[in-house]
């Protein structure tokens, strides 16, 4: 099942909407079974006249197809000069064939919803299409064909579908309060993902919404912004409608070519309001661990322990080195601004930055030096390398306005990527880069990057691996001064994402299989491309030097992440794992310690760094 909620308001039309897709069937007790835990269930709606947003519920998926791609689908035929009630038209019309086709199908009526809104002509309008449910009340039974229903209003309401008891009269009362009062859109936004991450802890919900969920806004200027709120298990790509389709193609192109694990949060909204809501937030969470194992009393891989203080301050932590510093990522209340960290012995030093405080660092050596991004004057980021003696270090760009260091080995050569052309940085625009202090920036000009490239690591033998695009599939690589060039690919049109190496050469990543799912992988000069011998969804982020691979299984009920690592006995074993948390490893150091953490849906402050000790 699902919850929607949609507040209409002159100066707003807000839409929130789960993740959730749902079995038809439920379990011995009466619950709803989870099916994918990131379908999209609004599209944004954008003609030349006027802008609006359509949220559903009732039929997630059907033959393989989700049904905001059918809603996409319908839309891409009527042209972009089509009025609200067009639309309207069109998606009761198709709709009905279709909830009649699965009516047929199921051999009894599945109840179904489409609510849309829009601004058009100045004037608020909103209109349902359902076989269940009508603007004040509901349609029993349900029909087998959906009927519509639209209005124009000047009035503040709030509409609920989906499992509607789950939400109580008074945090709808409370919705109308804040859109009355002209309350700031982001707020509006935290609070919709408030009321839904209580919805999905209900008994009344039957777990049959998720607490993460996807929240949009439309203003009466045309403008739209969305926010995903929690943890999502996977990737969410949200549609939109233009009655071309022109703009769901591109994205789709776009996402699955170059940010295939993607979340995509389109035209971001965010205030000072918003963060305010936030950041007061009170988190009391103590955190409980599972060995990982079915058998209650199999003891644990490893040892584990949580760091930091969530309330006081959020830590993403990327890297751990060899003498255990830590270094990731910091957002420091009450501004929450992410800064660049180093921490040794328990101590955190923010790096800084060139321009105000904005940072982000992304790998560490032996050595203590530190490589990342920074804010630059006049907008843009650039990488940067770091140490205690000489502090922040500007790297520069290859021509363009942006660049980031993304990994640096104990010899202190730097890989990353960087923008080639001034002005804002164009899709295409990026080359692999490797810095040295006697080499300074220098591009990965092989001559089979005939596109663009990015360097993601190098080991202690200089061998740097990343990604290059290729008749528009993303291909793996490995280069160094030694060999040159060698592409990394599982088979003919078949993307295969690198994400770590170690000094023996050897390489992990992740690509698509035959049948298009995506699968571990393990590469050497010796024998080439090998998949893990796993079934499970597990994809790696990270190797040690003996061979430990580190990552996390996706699927299944919360928490959907879990930690694992990949043994070079070819065992899948799981590390510890918080209770309805979702947990996930980050990197592995050569002492067998791993750092990670574990987050709960519904905040971004709400994330406990953790630190493993293999005892193996």
């Amino acid at each position: 099942m699902t919850l929607n909620i949609t507040i209409l308001s002159s100066s707003g039309i807000h839409q929130s909407a789960d993740f959730q897709l749902s079995d038809l069937a439920k379990d011995a007790d009466g619950n709803w079974k989870m099916l994918e835990p990131n379908a999209s269930k609004i599209v944004a709606l954008r003609f030349r006249h006027w802008s609006g947003l359509l949220a559903y519920c009732g039929m997630g998926k059907w033959n393989g197809v989700r049904t905001d791609q059918y809603v996409s689908n319908w839309l891409s035929r009527i042209g972009n000069d089509a009025t609200f009630d067009d639309v309207v038209e069109i998606v009761r019309k198709e709709g009905s064939l279709w909830i009649e086709k699965i009516n047929r199908s199921m051999k009894k009526i599945e109840p179904h919803s489409f609510v849309l809104a829009g601004f058009e002509n100045d004037y608020l309008r909103y209109a349902i299409v359902s076989n269940c449910q009508t603007l004040t009340g509901d349609i029993s039974p349900p029909r087998n064909s959906l009927q519509a229903e639209a209005r124009s209003t000047t009035g503040v309401h709030v509409f609920v579908t989906g499992l509607r008891d789950a939400v109580t009269e008074g945090d709808k009362r409370f919705l109308k309060h804040l859109a009355r009062a002209g309350t700031d859109f982001g707020v509006i936004q935290h609070h919709l993902a408030a009321i839904n991450r209580r919805a999905a802890q209900s008994k009344k919900a039957k777990k049959g919404i998720s607490e993460p969920c996807l929240t949009y806004t439309c203003v009466p200027s045309g403008q739209q912004c969305s926010r995903v709120h929690g943890v999502v298990a996977a990737p969410v790509r949200p549609l939109a409608a233009d009655g071309e389709n022109m703009r769901a193609k591109m994205l789709n192109q776009f996402m699955r070519q170059h940010l295939p694990n993607a979340t995509l949060v389109q035209g971001v909204y965010s205030t000072g309001k918003a963060q305010k809501s936030d950041i007061e937030e009170h988190i009391d969470c103590q955190l409980r661990f599972q060995s990982g194992f079915g058998e209650p009393d199999h003891p644990a891989i490893a040892e584990v322990q949580e760091f930091g203080s969530i309330n006081e301050y959020a830590l993403d932590v990327k890297v751990v080195n060899g003498s255990q510093a830590i270094v990731g990522n910091i957002s420091v209340l009450p501004d929450a601004t992410p800064r660049a960290f180093f921490s040794r012995d328990g101590e955190i030093v923010c790096l800084g930055s060139f321009s105000g405080a904005l940072g982000y660092a992304h790998d560490l050596n032996e050595s203590y030096q530190v490589v990342g991004r920074a804010g630059v004057d006049g907008g843009g980021m650039h990488a940067f390398i770091w140490s205690e003696r000489d502090g922040l270090h500007d790297l520069g760009t290859l021509g363009g306005r942006s660049s980031h260091a993304s990994s640096i080995n104990d010899h202190g050569v730097v890989v990353g990527t960087s923008g080639c052309q001034p002005g804002e940085q164009k899709a295409g625009d990026e080359r692999a880069f490797v810095w040295s202090q006697e080499h300074k920036m220098e591009a990965l000009d092989a001559p089979e990057f005939d596109g663009w490239s990015r360097a993601f690591k190098v080991n202690n033998a200089g061998w740097v691996i990343g990604w290059r695009g290729r008749e528009s599939v993303d291909c793996g690589y490995v280069w160094s001064r030694e060999f040159e060039f060698i592409e990394l690919r599982v088979g003919p049109g078949r993307p295969f994402f690198v994400c770590a190496i170690n000094d023996s050469g050897l390489v992990v990543g992740e690509g698509d299989d035959k049948f298009g799912k995506r699968r571990p992988y393990c590469w050497t000069r010796d024998t080439g491309i090998r998949q893990l011998e796993t079934n499970e969804l597990f994809h790696p982020c990270s190797v040690d030097p003996r061979g430990v691979i580190i990552g996390d299984v996706w699927g299944g009920t919360c928490p959907w992440t879990r930690p694992f690592i990949y043994t070079p006995g070819h065992e899948l074993l799981p590390l510890p794992y918080a209770d309805d948390h979702h947990t996930s490893a980050a990197a592995i150091n050569s002492c067998g310690t791993i750092v990670g953490s574990a987050r709960r849906s519904g905040s971004w402050k709400h994330v406990h760094p953790i630190i493993w000790r293999l005892g193996m």
